[in-house]
Parts: structure tokens; C-alpha cells; sequence
């Protein structure tokens, strides 16, 4: 609001200046008849309206602006306690954080087999990594439709990207997101694993 003003008088003061300044120069020319002295304020008025019409556009641009970085803050901060301080994905992601990911992994493996039985525990626990990989497919999608900077995606969340591709049973992750159509992740993925093998080399 405080800008709004200031923007505002600036323009009364550029306006005011305009009209004075052709007025000076207008008596130190010479006084011309009446009709010649309306034209110059008409001429003035319309200089005036084009000022206004610069700085409204200028302005609301950068009105829209501020409101879009305010919401897309927000928006973010919002991702980023769902993920760290939430409980809902705490335990994976500790799990992750250990590379102690082989009872996940087994239970990957064997949701091939059609015939496959599952105890509660363990249903439980496929639940678990599922939410947590439909969460970054999430991020993915909105990473690759352009809802999501690249820039916002790695400042929160490139350390578990990147050890999704580094863990022991990286290859069996990836070849695991492909048959169940975790799209977005998948290519997410692979290209952190070819920006890490970059790195190595």
C-alpha cells in the first residue's frame, strides 16, 4: 500500500511538472491567442493521460507480480511442512535417509507376482513408500507442466531425489515406477541418476 502512494504521487508530481513546464515555455514564447493556449492544455491533458495509463499498466503488472511470488511462497512452505514436519512421510523418508530399504524392496518385487499375499505389517508398509512416491510424482508432474519451478523442486527436495538414484536398490526403484506408471518420477529420476553419473565422471 505505502508503494501505491508513492507511486501515485510521483505521477501527480510528474503530471504537475509536465503542465508547469509547458507553461514556461508558453510565457516565455509569447502569450498567442485563447484557442492557441487550449489547445496547449489539451495537448498537456493528453500527455497527462498517457503518463496514467503507463504507470497504471507498469503498476498492476507489478501488483500481479507480487501476488504470485506471495502464493507461490506460500503455496511452497505449505509443500515443504507436509514433507518435513508431517508425519506421513517421517518413517520412509528415515528409511531412506539409512539406505535401509530391503524389506521395501521385497515387497517391489514380489507385487509381480499376481498371486502375491501381503500380511497387514506389510501392506502397511507398501502403503507408506507408495504415499511417498505419489508425493514426488506430484512434484514431478507439477515440475514438468511448469506449475513447479526446477529451481523450487531442487532447493527442497533434491537430497531425496537424488537418493532415490543413489540407494542400493536404485535400479530396482526405477524399473518398479515404470511398470506402474509413475511417469513423471521415473523421468524425474533418471535424469538425476544421469546428473549424477556427471558428477562421478
Amino acid at each position: 500500500m505505502r508503494s501505491a502512494w508513492r507511486s501515485l504521487l510521483l505521477w501527480f508530481f510528474v503530471s504537475a511538472l509536465t503542465v508547469i513546464c509547458g507553461y514556461a515555455l508558453h510565457l516565455k514564447v509569447g502569450f498567442e491567442p485563447l484557442g492557441a493556449w487550449g489547445a496547449f492544455l489539451t495537448g498537456s491533458g493528453t500527455l497527462v493521460l498517457g503518463f496514467g495509463a503507463i504507470y497504471a499498466v507498469i503498476h498492476g503488472v507489478e501488483e500481479y507480480r507480487d501476488r504470485t511470488n506471495a502464493e507461490r511462497l506460500r503455496w511452497l512452505s505449505q509443500l515443504q511442512a507436509e514433507f518435513f514436519e508431517g508425519r506421513t512421510f517421517s518413517f520412509i523418508r528415515r528409511k531412506v535417509d539409512y539406505d535401509e530399504l530391503n524389506d521395501v524392496v521385497n515387497l517391489l518385487r514380489r507385487d509381480d507376482d499376481p498371486n502375491a499375499k501381503f500380511g497387514s505389517e506389510e501392506k502397511e508398509l507398501f502403503d507408506k513408500f507408495t504415499d511417498y512416491l505419489n508425493f514426488f510424482e506430484f512434484i514431478a508432474y507439477l515440475c514438468y507442466e511448469k506449475q513447479m519451478l526446477r529451481k523450487d523442486v531442487e532447493a527442497l527436495f533434491d537430497y531425496y531425489l537424488r537418493r532415490l538414484v543413489e540407494i542400493r536398490q536404485a535400479d530396482d526403484l526405477l524399473a518398479y515406477l515404470k511398470r506402474n506408471n509413475f511417469e513423471n518420477l521415473s523421468k524425474l529420476l533418471v535424469e538425476y541418476r544421469q546428473k549424477s553419473k556427471g558428477r562421478a565422471a
